[in-house]
Order: C-alpha cells, then sequence, then structure tokens
C-alpha cells in the first residue's frame, strides 16, 4: 500500500518486514555507530592531548624564565654604577620622605628631562621601583643592594631550571599515555560492527531438520516433528546409513548417511547424542538419556496385524543396539559446510570445525534470552539472526555450560 505523503519518493519492495527493517538500519544508522564511536574516542584522546599541550606549554615557560631572569640579572650588572646610585639614593631620602614623595619627586624629574630619571618607569607603594633598561623592565627594591637584587632573578631562573626534568619526564610519560590511547582507539573503531544487511540465504535440505557434520564427516540427520521424522526415514535411510532412536517417547529418528566412508563407533556416539538431546528428555530436564542404534532393514512402517502406527512413528524389527547413559549437552556454532552456516550437535562434532561455539544444557532460560546471548557470542550479525539461533535449540529452556572462542 502506497501513503499519499510518500508518493513521489523512490521505492524499494521487499518480501518481509525484517528485511525492509535489515536495509533500512543498515544504510541509514550504520555510519552514526561508527561516528559515534569515533566521538567517544575523539574525548577520550583530547584529555591525553590536553594534557600534553600544557605540559609542553609549561616547559615552553620555563625556558622563557631562564632566558628572561638571566638577562635581565645580567643587565642589572651592567648599569651596576648607575642602579646602586638609584638605590642609595632612594635609601638617603627615606630619613625624611616617604616613599609616596620620593615617587612624586622622580616623575616631576623625568618630566623635566633630567637624565638619570629616565630610565625609571613607576615606583609603587611599598618602593619597588620598575625600570626600562634596553628595552627590558626590571623591578628594582631600594631596601637592598644590587646583588641581592640580581640574585631575585638569577634564582627565579635556577628555580625554573631545576623544575625542567621533572616537566620531561611528564611529557615523555604523556607521549607514552597518548599513543597507547590512540592505538586503542584505533583497534577499538577496526572492532566496530557496522550493520549490515544480512542475506538470508535458501535452507539446504538437511537444515529443515535437526543435522550436524559429524567429526568424521558424516552427515546426520533427524526429525523435527512426526512429519519430518517420516521424511527422514522414507526418503534419506538408505541401505548402508545407521537408524538411532533416543528410548523415550517423543524423539526424533534420526540417520546417519554412510556416504563414502564407514561409520565409526565415534559418529555413532555423536549422533547418539543428537537423538537424546532432542529428545523430549531435555525439556524434562533429564541429564542424560538412553539411545539405541540398528540397521536400516530392522526400521519398517508395517505393523502387525490390527495395530496401528502413528505418522512419524516405526518398528523396529530385531535386537537393538543400546547406548547407555547419553549426556544431555548441544554446541552450537557457525561451521562451513556447504558454506557457512550454523550447526547445533555434539561438542566433539562442532568443536571439530570452529573454535567459537557456545556448549547447552538443559536449564531454565529462554530461548529467546538465550538466544541474544550466543548471537553476541558468535558475532555474526552478517549471517545469523535471532530466529535462526532459536530454530536450532533444543525443545525446551537451556543453560550455557560453557562458551568457547
Amino acid at each position: 500500500m502506497d501513503l499519499e505523503i510518500y508518493k513521489e519518493k523512490d521505492k524499494e519492495s521487499f518480501e518481509t518486514f525484517n528485511q525492509a527493517l535489515d536495509e533500512f538500519y543498515s544504510s541509514k544508522f550504520g555510519e552514526d555507530i561508527k561516528r559515534e564511536q569515533e566521538d567517544v574516542w575523539k574525548v577520550e584522546v583530547g584529555k591525553f592531548e590536553k594534557r600534553l599541550r600544557i605540559q609542553e606549554e609549561t616547559l615552553q615557560g620555563f625556558h622563557r624564565t631562564i632566558e628572561e631572569s638571566t638577562r635581565k640579572g645580567d643587565l642589572m650588572y651592567s648599569h651596576y654604577q648607575e642602579l646602586q646610585g638609584l638605590i642609595d639614593t632612594i635609601q638617603g631620602a627615606l630619613k625624611n620622605h616617604s616613599f609616596k614623595e620620593i615617587a612624586s619627586t622622580f616623575k616631576k624629574a623625568k618630566k623635566e628631562g633630567v637624565k638619570e630619571a629616565q630610565i625609571i618607569e613607576s615606583m609603587d607603594k611599598m618602593g619597588v621601583v620598575t625600570l626600562k633598561l634596553e628595552g627590558d623592565y626590571i623591578n628594582l627594591d631600594p631596601r637592598l643592594n644590587l646583588p641581592e637584587n640580581t640574585e631575585i632573578y638569577y634564582n627565579r631562573g635556577k628555580k625554573a631550571k631545576r623544575k625542567i626534568p621533572g616537566v620531561k619526564m611528564a611529557i615523555e610519560r604523556t607521549r607514552r599515555d597518548l599513543e597507547k590511547v590512540k592505538a586503542k582507539r584505533e583497534l577499538a573503531l577496526e572492532r566496530v560492527k557496522i550493520p549490515q544487511k544480512r542475506v538470508k540465504s535458501e535452507l539446504k535440505w538437511f537444515e529443515k531438520m535437526r543435522w550436524f557434520l559429524s567429526s568424521q564427516g558424516h552427515l546426520v540427520v533427524g526429525g523435527r516433528d512426526a512429519t519430518t521424522n517420516d521424511l527422514v526415514v522414507k526418503r534419506h535411510l538408505e541401505g548402508h546409513d545407521i537408524y538411532l532412536h533416543s528410548d523415550i517417547h517423543g524423539a526424533p529418528s534420526v540417520v546417519i548417511k554412510r556416504q563414502d566412508q564407514e561409520i565409526s563407533e565415534g559418529t555413532i556416539q555423536e549422533a547418539a547424542n543428537l537423538a537424546a538431546s532432542f529428545s523430549s528428555a531435555w525439556g524434562k530436564g533429564y541429564s542424560s538419556q538412553d539411545v539405541y542404534w540398528v540397521h536400516p532393514d530392522q526400521v519398517s512402517k508395517t505393523p502387525q496385524s490390527g495395530e496401528f502406527l502413528a505418522r512419524g512413528a516405526f518398528i523396529i524389527r530385531g535386537s537393538r543396539n543400546y547406548i547407555r547413559g547419553v549426556p544431555l549437552e548441544v554446541a552450537v556454532g557457525v561451521v562451513d559446510y556447504q558454506g557457512e552456516r550454523l550447526m547445533a550437535g555434539p561438542r566433539e562434532a562442532v568443536s571439530h570445525y570452529t573454535d567459537k561455539y557456545v556448549v547447552l544444557k538443559p536449564g531454565y532460560r529462554k530461548k529467546e534470552e538465550l538466544s541474544r546471548e550466543i548471537k553476541k557470542h558468535l558475532n555474526r550479525d552478517d549471517l545469523l539472526s535471532l530466529e535462526d539461533i532459536i530454530r536450532v535449540l533444543p525443545p525446551g529452556k537451556c543453560d550455557v555450560l560453557e562458551k568457547k572462542g
């Protein structure tokens, strides 16, 4: 249905609402996510850059203080007689006059062009005289002699010089910290996953059932319900395969496809895990379940005279080979089998094809909550949706037993 307000806009159609959401969020908000992370790291890096800038300015200030203080101290010594004479004059005048009166006298003398008064810029109420010597402004305290006045400047330079090593060490430390946070920023931004439009691939025939690839390469399939139980046996059970079933009502028919190699005891044990874990034993909270296996010619859909056989049920003739106490646990991970796809099965099989997976056991958590945790751990938003994960989980509530990778 086209809305009137959007009739002039370009339109693109999708088969499902979820596909439309995938397209919308990946294109509109993908770059926003990365930009938001860049802004966060810009603030973090900015803290260290500001600290470094202040420290470098402080260091430059110390160097200026050393140069200026040394120059002014030397300048006062180069005008030694002139300045010492000024000090003597002020000290003599203080016997009968205040600093204020002396300041007025200097101001008047400078105005009248008295040569000795031309270097005097001002005198404060404490008697400190500001002089202008060869373009530099210098303070002179008449209560001290000239060497004591010059020492004030020299000491100022020495104090600044003593602080320089500490500031340099702080600058080097900040530079190292800045490089570290920049490296962390680059790594973090590389790890930012911009949501990609998930390409929904067509399910393979085995994905419409329970399935896994054994550690020795055998395809193992099982029914999801009565209909697919029938399908597994009628369409996919062949002469050299092996049939398994959990010894409990409400369990999948499981078939190990022989393919081009003999079926080993290890593969049978792995298939028994599928038969047990995807049975009603999981929903009942059992920790283990007995499973049996037989050859294809022992499996029959023909009941005895007068008996009724429900859909998905089969008659087993002859002796059964039991595997007692099969642990109930299922591993979930992404494997590469005819393309990348999600696989749920025994830990031994899943770990053979991927290092990153989650192992589940019967528990108390809802599938939706658990699927979000699995999805986050597998970190394959480009491939998986919550629905994909929920679809492969055992029939009942679960808990996480272990995470790998």
